[in-house]
């Protein structure tokens, strides 16, 4: 009895590592791009299903145990949908078409509202659930199509950091085989209970802790950043970032660098318009809402732009951006601007009062031409 009275309190461990973990990437401002967003999502609500299995395995009545179970599956089931959309994104760039992928994820939750969930049955322990089996066959389908999905995506990003570092590579590994362990671990013994009628508390909600450790100690600030260069290596493979524009929100050139040998237009001219088209934009059109311009498209060329406070990047790219590129501007601004915060709030004007501009420029280019700095 005092083993299985741990074991009906244990899911609480799982839901306070998955909650750390959203905490943790909340306070690093990890949660502006879709990627990350889905990231987050995904951890808040295996969180929610772990508390929610407490709930249930400690519910006073049936009452209460109905509910709790009805919010573990949903969250369980939505916790699936982006655990799928952000290994997805890991990968490529956000695409409105992904957001079909919810369908089944909604028609799940109302199942589990409607009809899944038969009732409960109170036993030594606590509860278990009883299903409507057909209904649960199709949402069990969903949930082990949906994680083969991810976990692919996941040996992907795997066989990417490979190619970078053994170290990166086996954090990547690791969290993939924690991930599969606890499913294994978890659902297996789930089914071997039910099958031999064991009755004892379900594991899942438990080990799902183990991932949830892996995952947090990756996503800390002193180890996260080499994991995300991995992906960087695996996204920078879907375009070319062909020039860098560094500008200093009055339309000066701080710095730039590019590689298109093509380009005609003067380096300082082609900043000051493109600052002057942001301002158009922004005061032009009210449906905007006030907001900056982030993105100016033609043919298979891109000018991605990205603002600070005091600053704004440009890249100018062909082929396909995505989120991690995104990110990887914002940090590269962010840190840039808090290294020159005293010479930009009284900017004058002078591009070389600017420190490490060439971190934020070569951050972008493997190899190539030196920066040049705006005058």
């Amino acid at each position: 009895m005092v083993f299985e009275e741990v074991l009906r309190n244990l899911p609480l461990v799982s839901a306070a590592l998955m909650y750390a973990i959203v905490a943790v990437q909340i306070m690093r401002d990890r949660f502006k791009t879709w990627t990350e967003s889905f990231f987050l999502a995904g951890f808040f609500f295996a969180g929610t299903y772990a508390l929610a299995d407490f709930l249930f395995f400690t519910a006073p009545n049936y009452e209460r145990a109905v509910f709790a179970a009805k919010l573990s599956i949903s969250s369980l089931t939505l916790s699936v949908l982006f655990f799928l959309l952000f290994t997805t994104l890991f990968l490529r760039r956000m695409k409105d078409w992904y957001l079909v992928s919810a369908v089944p994820a909604l028609l799940s939750l109302s199942a589990v509202w409607i009809g899944m969930v038969s009732g409960v049955e109170q036993t030594t322990w606590g509860w278990v659930v009883t299903y409507n089996q057909g209904v649960y066959l199709a949402w069990l389908v969903y949930t082990v199509v949906y994680l083969t999905i991810g976990i692919f995506n996941m040996y992907r990003a795997h066989v990417a950091a490979k190619k970078m570092s053994r170290t990166i590579a086996s954090r990547t590994l690791g969290i993939m085989l924690a991930l599969l362990a606890s499913l294994g671990v978890g659902l297996g013994t789930n089914a071997y209970f039910n099958a031999v009628g064991i009755d004892t508390v379900p594991l899942f909600s438990t080990v799902i802790a183990i991932p949830a450790l892996a995952t947090l100690l990756v996503v800390l600030p002193l180890t996260r950043e080499k994991v995300a260069n991995a992906a960087k290596y695996l996204a920078s493979n879907r375009y070319e970032v062909l020039a860098t524009y560094l500008v200093h929100a009055d339309g000066t050139l701080i710095v730039s660098r590019s590689s298109m040998t093509e380009m005609k237009v003067d380096k300082d001219i082609f900043s000051a318009t493109l600052d002057v088209i942001q301002n158009f934009m922004r005061t032009s059109f009210p449906s905007l809402g006030g907001k900056w311009l982030t993105k100016i498209e033609q043919k298979d060329l891109k000018i991605l732009i990205e603002r600070g406070k005091f600053t704004f990047l440009a890249l100018v790219i062909k082929g396909e951006e995505n989120d991690i590129l995104r990110r990887q501007m914002k940090d590269l601004l962010a840190t840039f601007e808090t290294k020159n915060g005293e010479s930009l709030t009284h900017w004058r004007g002078i591009a070389q009062e600017a420190q490490d501009t060439d971190l934020v420029i070569n951050a972008f280019f493997a190899r190539g031409s030196r920066p040049e700095t705006g005058l």
